[in-house]
């Protein structure tokens, strides 16, 4: 904690320095400033169906910017109720998001089928980076934002790597956060719904204070809901799986600095108590449903394996996960005339409690227990007399012991601190060439406890039959042995303990230079360096105490010509990196990075005075040392393995596309469309004899994430009198059918755990603008998610190793009214 306290201490110095250099800038000339504070980096923002974006950190018409790129405005995640970054899964085309299982605070975002997969090792980087207000989010297990606040999402699609240049091989979704406001104000907010959903929010702006230079905001937010299945061996909705409790609350300041530079803070604070989603076996192997037909579970409860969603089951030790996280942005901008200068700080802080979640779903099971000792306990005296000797008739007369266990039960207890810092110089050239300099410094530590009860399902015939050292009499005793003691659980623990830390430096540039006599043509060209320190310092399963270093550059060209003020064409080659790192289960090197070279050409359009909007993209990549992860039998100290490869090659190649229509005044109807397929070029599989082959024929290619994801929404407005109006809206989202895991060869279920094609139907009916004393206004907003109570899979479990698995499925029909009020 100290090193990161100094490394936070310089950090702040850095980020501080700015503000010096405005005030000493201010001091020279006041007069000279025309630009206002922050106008290199205002918030996404729609004008007359002119969507402004600040993808090349400066504002911009997302019809200019040659990057495929879709956002989701203020208005609509108001509208679409947007509460965390699961709902906005397929509202940009090729766009997956996953949500955690045991971890309430976790996500998995795929982007264009690139995606880290489900591991929440604090050791593996992620693919696609997420970023909240230019902060760099590190860990897939603390991706959780604060919902209530955000103000616009933008959705990068492809390697980003020079703005956004870290570990973004598969895009970047980057969530800009609410200013304070110039105006005093108070929103106030309260929900109900099924499932005795409950919400609440209070939101204070200040307005300018101090001869209008300074502006504060504070929220607070509430949810809560109850789960939606039932935990028998629960008493309460508010413990069953599926339910949460959120408090929090966010401070945010702004300050102008003189006439041309600004100061920005903000403090999110989010503390989930969640009981962690239902895992449900669906499949299993006959050694696994042979123990379960002869053991017995807590009485109401069942140990049947059915392959479609049940809505009560038993769960053991279904304790509610504690997560909190907080997190501090800090930004000084500062406008020189031919520059703005912009430094952002940030420091984030997880802490996890995980205190047991059953990973099983059947409850408390009692069998017959495996051991060494009681092999032979009730077979024949006779039989088993050349091997035990006189104590046969003694041992004959024992019964088989039982035990009784979750088979798969996991605690743990992690968390992670970073910091980063950020310096940005961009150009205010309103000519040809436009330019942005920076350099970026990133640091973190992180550290995990966590034991895994496990029950591994052993077929007693098969050990007396096949085993050399009981020669013809194995048969034989196999053939004597009771049917109900022929599958026995062997109990064993595994446990993970390490503390690992990462420090990343980069500078970068990019320039944008138009040619001829309109601009009409122009050549953008990125390039960043990236250098990468990592440790680790772990202890059990195994101890690893292990150093690494990376470099590597990344960045892109692109050429696009505006045909007319209307359509623009694009072309751009980029490569993407994401760094190497070390693997917690199984010992072995650390592994090296991966490449993502990617090739698009797009079209951006308007017709109709803007109102339709079609965009449409195209694109070709190629991953080279790819990290292959590859489950592996009996790691070192039990529980599961796997080995991580840089041996892969895959491509991807895709299109997608977004239209907007706005036929008449207030009624509008959006869609997107996204398709991408995958070519495994070679996969190899390490064999148990050590050899080495290569899969790539046989491998499963729609993992993760679907070849086609797809929107539609249709929305119409209705002013009445005095601009109160009623708002419509109906969406449908649509992921294809998609497999969890790549290689059936080590993954025994992999073609079992496939994700069925859905399309969910959500609603939102909004009467806005009621009138009240003076300019107060209300609102009155029902809504409804997946109304047509669509049974879909969100993430399946392979316990191929101990012999079954099964899905975590997603939540079923919710809906609910929430009221407001702004004064």
């Amino acid at each position: 904690m100290s090193q990161m306290v100094r490394k936070m201490s310089f950090v702040l110095l850095a980020g501080s320095s700015l503000a010096g250099w405005s005030g000493a800038a201010l001091a020279q000339d006041d007069s000279a400033a025309t630009a206002a504070p922050f106008a290199a980096e205002e918030p996404v923002q729609n004008t007359g169906n002119v969507i402004l974006v600040t993808a090349n950190k400066r504002s911009e018409n997302l019809q200019d910017v040659p990057v495929a790129i879709s956002v989701l405005g203020q208005e609509q995640l108001e509208v679409t109720g947007f509460s965390d970054i699961r709902d906005i899964s397929a509202l940009a085309p090729n766009l997956s998001v996953s949500p955690g299982t045991v971890n309430p605070a976790a996500t998995v975002v795929a982007i264009r089928g690139i995606t880290t997969g489900g591991d929440e090792s604090l050791t593996i980087d992620q693919s696609v980076a997420l970023y909240i207000d230019g902060i760099y989010l590190a860990r897939s297990a603390a991706s959780a934002v604060f919902s209530k606040d955000v103000e616009a999402v933008e959705v990068l699609r492809g390697p980003q790597g020079t703005l956004f240049g870290r570990n973004s091989t598969g895009g970047a979704v980057s969530f800009r956060m609410r200013r304070p406001e110039n105006d005093l104000g108070i929103d106030v907010e309260a929900g109900y719904g099924n499932q005795d959903s409950r919400s609440a929010l209070v939101r204070l702006n200040t307005g300018n204070l101090i001869d209008d230079n300074l502006r504060l905001s504070f929220t607070y937010a509430h949810d809560q809901n109850d789960g939606y299945v039932d935990n028998l061996l629960t008493a309460g909705d508010n413990k069953d799986p599926g339910a949460s409790n959120i408090d929090a609350g966010r401070f945010a300041l702004e300050a102008d600095l003189g006439n041309t530079g600004s100061v920005y803070y903000s403090f999110d604070y989010t503390d989930f108590r969640a009981t962690p989603v239902a895992f449900q076996t669906t499949v299993a192997s006959p050694t696994v449903q042979g123990f379960l037909n002869n053991a017995t579970t807590t009485p109401g409860c069942d140990l049947d394996i059915v392959q479609e969603r049940r809505d009560a089951f038993c769960l053991d030790d279904a304790v509610p996960v504690a997560s909190k996280l907080y997190g501090h942005v800090l930004k000084f901008e500062n406008d020189f005339g031919p520059v703005t200068v912009r430094s952002t700080t940030g420091w984030r802080s997880w802490r996890s409690d995980e205190p047991g979640t059953d990973l099983d779903g059947f409850g408390a099971v009692t069998g017959p227990q495996f051991s060494n000792e009681t092999l032979f306990n009730g077979l024949p005296a006779d039989l088993i007399r050349p091997i035990v000797g006189a104590g046969a008739d003694f041992v004959s007369g024992l019964a088989v012991p039982t035990t009784t266990t979750s088979l798969f039960e996991t605690v743990s207890e992690r968390s992670q601190d970073q910091i980063s810092q950020e310096l940005e110089i961009v150009s205010n050239n309103a000519g040809r060439f436009n330019w942005v300099l920076g350099g970026f410094y990133f640091y973190e530590t992180a550290d995990e406890f966590s034991a895994q009860s496990i029950g591994v399902v052993l077929d007693v015939d098969q050990i007396l039959r096949f085993n050399p050292n009981f020669g013809p009499l194995g048969p034989i005793l196999a053939d004597a042995l009771s049917p109900e003691d022929r599958y026995r659980l062997l109990n064993t623990v595994a446990l993970v303990d390490y503390k690992t830390s990462a420090e990343s430096y980069a500078v970068y540039g990019q320039g944008e230079y138009r040619l001829g006599d309109e601009e009409q043509l122009g050549v953008t060209v990125g390039l960043r360096y990236t250098w990468d320190k990592k440790s680790i310092r772990q202890t059990k399963p195994f101890t690893n105490l292990a150093d690494a270093d990376y470099s590597e550059p990344t960045g892109h060209v692109t050429v696009d010509y505006r045909v007319t003020d209307d359509i623009n064409v694009y072309a751009k080659a980029s490569r993407g990196y994401r760094s190497g790192g070390f693997n917690i289960r199984t010992l072995q090197d650390p592994f090296e990075p991966e490449i993502l070279m990617s090739y698009d050409v797009g079209i951006k359009t308007l017709f109709w005075n803007n109102r339709i909007r079609l965009n449409l993209a195209g694109f070709y990549s190629e991953y080279t040392d790819q990290q292959i992860s590859q489950p592996v039998s009996n790691p070192a100290g039990g529980g599961f393995g796997v080995i991580v490869a840089n041996a892969g090659e895959t491509h991807y190649n895709g299109v997608e596309g977004e239209l907007f229509i706005e036929p008449i005044d207030d009624l509008t109807f959006s869609g997107s469309f996204g398709y991408v397929d995958r070519d495994f070029v070679t996969y190899p599989l390490t064999q148990a004899d050590g050899t080495v082959i290569d899969i790539a024929d046989s491998v499963l290619s729609e993992v993760n994430t679907p070849n086609i994801t797809a929107s539609g929404a249709v929305q119409y407005q209705y002013y009445l009198s005095n601009e109160m109006f009623v708002l419509a809206r109906i969406a449908a989202t649509y992921e294809g059918d998609h497999y969890f895991f790549t290689t059936p060869q080590t993954s025994t279920f992999a073609r079992d755990l496939e994700s069925r094609a859905r399309t969910l139907v959500d609603a939102q009916l909004r009467i806005g603008n009621i009138p009240l004393s003076g300019d107060s206004t209300a609102f009155v907003q029902f809504w409804g998610k997946n109304l047509f109570d669509k049974v879909h899979e969100e993430r399946a479990v392979d316990f191929g190793q101990l012999g079954y698995g099964g899905f975590y499925f997603g939540r079923d029909r919710s809906y609910g009214v929430t009221v407001g009020a702004s004064f």
